[in-house]
Parts: C-alpha cells; sequence; structure tokens
C-alpha cells in the first residue's frame, strides 16, 4: 500500500527505492502544506504552464493580477550565475521537454546533471539508492568550487 502511495508522488519507477526505508519515508513525507499550494501545483500540473496561481474567476485574477489569466514565471528574469540542476529522464512531474524548457529559459544554469539511471524519478535525486554515490558527491564537488 505504501509503495502505491508513493507512485502518486514519485512516480512508477521504483528500482531506485529504498523499501526498507518507506517508514523513514512516511514520516517525512508528505510534508504539511496548504490547500492553495496543493492545488496550486495540480493547476500547474494539469495546465502545463508554470504560472501564478488561479483565483478560479476572471474578475479574481484582474484584482489580482490585472488580467484574466495568471501570468506565467518569467524564468528568464532568473539571471543567478550558480545554479545547478539535477533531474531524471523518468520525472513524473517534469518531462523532457520541461527540462529542455528550462535549458533554454536558464541560460544562466552552470549545468543540468542528468542522472546516470534512465529511470529516475522525481525523488531520486533525494532519496534513490545511488543518491550517495551520484548526487551528494557531485553536489559536494560543486560546493568546493566556492570557498
Amino acid at each position: 500500500m505504501c509503495v502505491l502511495v508513493y507512485s502518486f508522488m514519485i512516480g512508477p519507477n521504483f528500482s531506485q527505492l529504498d523499501k526498507k526505508r518507506i517508514g523513514v519515508y512516511t514520516g517525512h513525507m508528505p510534508t504539511t502544506t496548504a490547500a492553495q499550494n496543493l492545488i496550486h501545483f495540480h493547476q500547474v500540473f494539469k495546465t502545463n504552464r508554470f504560472q501564478k496561481f488561479d483565483h478560479g474567476s476572471e474578475e479574481k485574477n484582474l484584482i489580482k493580477y490585472g488580467s484574466p489569466e495568471p501570468p506565467e514565471y518569467d524564468l528568464k528574469r532568473i539571471t543567478h550565475p550558480n545554479m545547478y540542476l539535477i533531474y531524471g529522464l523518468n520525472d513524473f512531474y517534469m518531462s523532457q521537454d520541461g527540462v529542455e524548457s528550462l535549458k533554454t529559459d536558464l541560460k544562466h544554469a552552470r549545468e543540468f546533471y542528468e542522472l546516470s539511471d534512465p529511470k529516475a524519478n522525481h525523488m531520486d535525486p533525494l532519496i534513490g539508492l545511488t543518491t550517495a554515490v551520484e548526487v551528494n558527491r557531485k553536489v559536494i564537488g560543486i560546493l568546493k568550487r566556492y570557498p
């Protein structure tokens, strides 16, 4: 049953999931959040637009944003030079097209690092079996560049 619940949160691939640690994960995920955050996450997922919260009516959106539709976040405005993004090819929430779009929009990002497991899903960079070897070493190497 726990594995089924996790499939809704991380996607259908469990090759990197340490099933012995499911009790630890369920003690920490999902964390508490406001209902509005969950609704916003669903809106983004459903519309495939990275946009501000849709208040449910053109009138409310007009009051809040000055337009009937919520505006999209302009990721091109992010210019921080030390961004590194780690992703998996089997991410349930971010398609490969989405990653390519981020690469276009986040021109200042230093690196987009693709996990070596072609089945890597959304949570694998955090809790996957190879996190210590692949992700943590990568992050430590990046941090050592900035004394």
